[in-house]
């Protein structure tokens, strides 16, 4: 399927296995050119590697380091700035549903939830538009999940985060409309993957 997104160049949060793997690998079959990232070396280097037996390896650039952290988030950005010479999507895989389930839950259980899967994401952001500003058409797009839409099995800060994270890019799309970035969320079911 021709998407018109050849020669983009996107970067991905949390894409060496799973959900973020499978999105670097579509926008790759697209013609794009992605930076993927994750905090585990070693699994990184592998799905690059694996990557990089479909398609060319120049379009791929692996950055080990956590997306949420500023220092990182700033080095993955301006990394595929420079080796891309520019950003015209990000995509935040940000976050994490293993935590404590039931209604006894601690406030460090709420505020780990909320630091992993809205912070987190929410850093990205603030530190991906001024990039996305320059392309003119940029796109941000933030995974989330069904347990933010409705009541789910899930741990209840996890459900909280991720339905404030839905009400945050609402926000930020109705704030950056007007610079041309488009703002997105995608709410996937249960995906289950090694690791």
């Amino acid at each position: 399927m021709e998407l018109g997104l050849t020669d983009n160049n996107v970067v991905i949060a949390g894409s060496s296995r799973g959900i973020g793997l499978a999105i670097a690998r579509s926008f790759l079959t697209e013609g794009a050119r992605v930076v993927i990232t994750g905090r585990d070396h070693n699994t990184l280097q592998e799905a690059q590697a694996s990557l990089a037996e479909e398609f060319s390896g120049d379009k791929i650039i692996a950055y080990a380091g956590d997306l949420s952290a500023p220092p990182d988030i700033e080095a993955a950005l301006s990394g595929c700035q420079e080796t891309f010479g520019g950003i015209d999507a990000v995509v935040a895989n940000i976050g994490s549903g293993k935590g404590t389930t039931g209604w006894q839950l601690s406030p460090s259980d709420w505020q780990e939830m909320t630091q992993t899967n809205l912070f987190g994401a929410m850093a990205l952001a603030t530190a991906a538009v001024p990039y996305l500003q320059r392309s003119n058409c940029g796109s941000l797009t933030f995974i989330s999940s069904i347990a933010g839409c409705q009541a789910l099995p899930a741990p209840i800060p996890y459900s909280a985060a991720k339905a404030a994270l839905q009400m945050a890019a609402k926000n930020l799309a109705r704030e950056l409309a007007p610079s041309g970035i488009r703002i997105n969320t995608v709410a996937p079911g249960n995906v289950l993957f090694p690791g």
